[in-house]
């Protein structure tokens, strides 16, 4: 009786339960495939199950408590029922789960759609996990399922879209470009042209819920939902970088002054920041009371709101706020700005400016206990006292920094503008020369007493001469920077020793890259450019000496490897020069077309054009190198392109084969203007006090003395312009004067050239030898 009573209850349970399946399944797709929605029939489906499910646990109790003494003679029979009862409660289970599922969709969309956001993230991650999950076997069968999990998706793009749109509304930034105005079509071009001044970001707008009780309820219902999607960092890391780029890059990083205003706008509050300044260096006090003032804003009105995350340290759960997870987004790289573009400028660049620099240490200190207080960064971010406390190292990087971009500047300066150099003279108020160890008075006066007397007592002395001012200007900063090297700390000074090698080897590589087209090109740019050299290199001699007993010990502080290279830098480009005008003269000179029928005005015309041209270059030379050159080397540059010009002209008269009496004439009418202008050449200013006729001497000495052809083409002037007996004499068996300066061969070829072929000028060819 008990069985078929049990048969009967399971066969009329396997009928509801598919009259069950057939309105669930009309549910689900009524609500999710033709898009209709109706509560009533949800909650009656849900009723439904309720019952089926407490009439299925009933059968399956008496089952297992009643019927199964009175079956134990019958296995097969017990089997059986329970076989069938195991079909109706998996189907009722999928049941239950899709029950359970169409309520959590219906629960979501009313609770996106009343704004009751934290709820509707609640239910869809539950419903997540169950549609995550195997519901049966051969689900995939199953065709309503695909329904479901579609609309779920579809839930959750909408409430991520609802919860940024309401994010959007309540916060966001905009920024305001400001360019200035412009009036007529040339400055609306210049405007357009430049990007820092004129198109530059000067304010912007920050929208925050206001404090009141409603807004932050709702953004923090906002917050806790989108973290609950895994779209909060998201949302943290926009806010984040435009945080950095509109604020702290833009504005409290660049202007020295930023005005923050505050408005209430609707259901939020509109935050204005705009530079109020025309300056953009920042000032580190200003920079830090503008970030801490900002950060309290931002944490009163939007990032004190607190969520759950796992730690990264161990499986725990903790709260952090909004401006933690801000500051691990944004913290280290708003110090590095802080760093880079405000406390950098604060690292003192004297000394005087180091004593006080404590204060800022303090205040960096105290900003920085501000920042793990608001938990922007963590207690172990030490990055701006470590920059502050490393001040000494700071300082002197900064100087030496400061240092070389002077040098540099001056390097790069005009060359022409020049300063006269007296002989002797010092590079002004400079420590004495260290004197310990060295020799005895006594040893010194053995000494002096050895010195060879014609030694002159200038001859270690840099001669008068002019160099470029900023030349001048270099060798004075280094001076000045290594006495201030010899009242630092050791570190410092050691910095600022090796700051001052740095200048003369960056002007090794600097001066003649830079202004290598106005040396090559201009002589007196040429010149300048070998005083200044020298004018270095003197000094170097001893500078390294003359501050050696005040600097740091294990500095060794020499300049003298430095020397062979600047003066090699001065002396090539000088001697590049000289080679340009000793091309330039030649090429003058061969207008004269070797000087061949000068009886014909023709061709006389054009020699005597070249040779004008040729003095008239070494002329140019003489009045700009006279007075920059020092009289010595000026001698000695023009006498090496006076005699390459003399050369050329003897080589030229000495192989003409046939020289007639107006020819001769003429050439030497043309040595003598040579022979005029070649102690014109050498006469200096240091010859101005001397009279005419002491000074004329002097040069014709000075003549003779850098001209080694001089007294060759001074006799050939005499050959050219005398008979055949007065050549004779002056030859005179190979012992005359004419004898030392020409070979017989030159002699025969000019007597050939100047006479007829006669008996007597065959009796003279016979005597040279």
């Amino acid at each position: 009786m008990e069985r078929e009573e049990i048969n009967e209850r399971l066969s009329l349970l396997a009928r509801r339960m598919e009259e069950l399946k057939a309105d669930i399944h009309t549910a689900i797709t009524t609500s999710f495939t033709h898009f209709d929605s109706s509560f009533d029939t949800t909650t009656t489906l849900s009723e439904k199950v309720k019952a089926l499910s407490e009439e299925m646990e009933s059968l399956s109790l008496k089952i297992n408590s009643e019927v199964k003494g009175q079956l134990s003679i019958s296995t097969g029979d017990f089997q059986g029922l329970s076989r069938q009862l195991g079909q109706v409660t998996a189907v009722m289970g999928l049941l239950e789960k899709l029950s359970q599922a169409q309520q959590l969709l219906e629960n979501i969309a009313q609770a996106t759609a009343s704004g009751k956001f934290l709820s509707a993230a609640s239910s869809l991650q539950v419903l997540e996990e169950a549609l995550s999950n195997p519901l049966c076997e051969r689900e995939e069968e199953i065709k309503i399922l695909v329904s479901l999990r579609t609309e779920q998706k579809v839930l959750k793009q909408k409430l991520i879209q609802q919860l940024n749109d309401t994010w959007k509304g309540m916060v966001g930034w905009s920024q305001v470009e400001n360019m200035q105005k412009t009036n007529t079509a040339d400055q609306l071009v210049d405007t357009v042209n430049k990007r820092d001044t004129d198109l530059e970001l000067r304010q912007c707008e920050l929208r925050l819920p206001k404090s009141s009780e409603v807004e932050q309820q709702i953004i923090q219902e906002v917050v806790l939902a989108l973290e609950s999607l895994g779209q909060l960092d998201r949302k943290i890391q926009t806010f984040g970088r435009q945080f950095l780029e509109y604020v702290i890059f833009a504005l409290v990083l660049r202007w020295q002054k930023v005005e923050v205003t505050e408005a209430i706008v609707g259901q939020v509050k509109q935050v204005t920041f705009k530079a109020a300044s025309l300056q953009k260096q920042p000032v580190h006090v200003n920079v830090f009371s503008l970030m801490e003032s900002v950060l309290d804003m931002l944490n009163e009105n939007l990032l004190h709101i607190k969520v759950v995350r796992h730690s990264s340290t161990d499986s725990a759960k903790v709260e952090v706020t909004l401006m933690n997870l801000l500051g691990e987004e944004i913290g280290e790289r708003v110090l590095q700005g802080i760093v880079k573009e405000c406390l950098s400028s604060a690292i003192p660049s004297t000394s005087k400016e180091l004593e006080g620099f404590h204060e800022v240490v303090a205040i960096t200190k105290k900003f920085q206990e501000r920042l793990v207080a608001l938990g922007f960064i963590d207690a172990s971010s030490q990055t701006l006292l470590d920059y502050v406390q490393n001040v000494n190292v700071l300082f002197a990087n900064k100087k030496c920094q400061g240092i070389l971009e002077q040098a540099r500047s001056l390097m790069t300066s005009d060359l022409h503008d020049t300063v006269q150099v007296h002989a002797g003279a010092s590079g002004g108020e400079l420590p004495p020369l260290d004197k310990s160890g060295g020799p005895s008075r006594e040893k010194l006066r053995k000494m002096a007493a050895g010195i060879d007397p014609l030694l002159s007592s200038s001859c270690f002395r840099m001669p008068s001469c002019r160099i470029s001012a900023r030349v001048k200007e270099l060798m004075d900063l280094a001076y000045s920077t290594l006495s201030e090297a010899c009242t630092s700390s050791p570190q410092c000074a050691a910095q600022m020793f090796y700051a001052v090698r740095g200048i003369f080897e960056l002007y090794c590589s600097v001066v003649p890259t830079y202004h290598a087209h106005s040396i090559a090109n201009f002589p007196q740019l040429a010149a300048l450019h070998h005083n200044n050299c020298m004018y270095l290199a003197h000094h170097l001699l001893t500078l390294g000496h003359q501050f050696q007993s005040s600097l740091p010990e294990g500095v060794n502080s020499t300049f003298v490897d430095i020397i062979p290279e600047v003066r090699a830098l001065g002396a090539t480009s000088f001697l590049e020069q000289m080679n340009t005008q000793k091309t330039i003269i030649e090429q003058y000179l061969q207008g004269a077309a070797g000087f061949v029928g000068l009886e014909e005005e023709k061709n006389h015309s054009c020699a005597a054009k070249a040779v004008k041209q040729a003095l008239h270059q070494l002329t140019h030379l003489q009045k700009i190198w006279l007075d920059i050159l020092p009289t010595s080397v000026y001698c000695k540059a023009i006498g090496i392109l006076f005699n390459s010009f003399i050369s050329d002209v003897i080589n030229h008269i000495t192989v003409l084969e046939d020289i007639s009496t107006d020819a001769a004439r003429r050439l030497v009418l043309l040595t003598k203007q040579i022979d005029d202008r070649g102690t014109t050449l050498f006469s200096t200013s240091s010859q101005e006090t001397e009279d005419d006729i002491k000074r004329s001497a002097i040069a014709k000495a000075e003549l003779h003395r850098h001209v080694s052809l001089w007294s060759k083409f001074m006799e050939l002037q005499l050959v050219l312009s005398s008979s055949l007996q007065e050549i004779s004499d002056r030859w005179s068996d190979g012992k005359g004067p004419l004898a030392s300066e020409f070979s017989p061969s030159e002699i025969k070829q000019l007597i050939r050239a100047l006479f007829q072929n006669t008996d007597r000028r065959a009796a003279v060819l016979a005597k040279i030898k």
